[in-house]
């Protein structure tokens, strides 16, 4: 029984690998993976959530003099 268990772990640890895809003629992988944005810098404090509103009554509580601790009780 433990022979399987090192077996079953050794599965899922090699199919977890994956083969790097070569460059075609042109240079070009043939994924269809895009890179992703580098992303926002941001000095001053943001609030993201799924709601716009929840974010906007975040926003209010950070530019009122809350913290990140305020907003995120605000948000939720």
């Amino acid at each position: 029984m433990k022979n399987f268990h090192i077996l079953f772990l050794l599965f899922f640890i090699f199919s977890a690998c994956k083969a790097e895809e070569m460059p075609n003629e042109k240079g070009q992988s043939n994924s269809n993976v895009t890179k992703q944005p580098s992303g926002d810098i941001f000095y001053n404090g943001v609030v993201s959530s799924a709601d716009e509103l929840a974010s906007k009554v975040g926003l209010d509580i950070l530019m009122n003099g809350g913290n990140a601790i305020d907003a995120a009780v605000g948000v939720g």
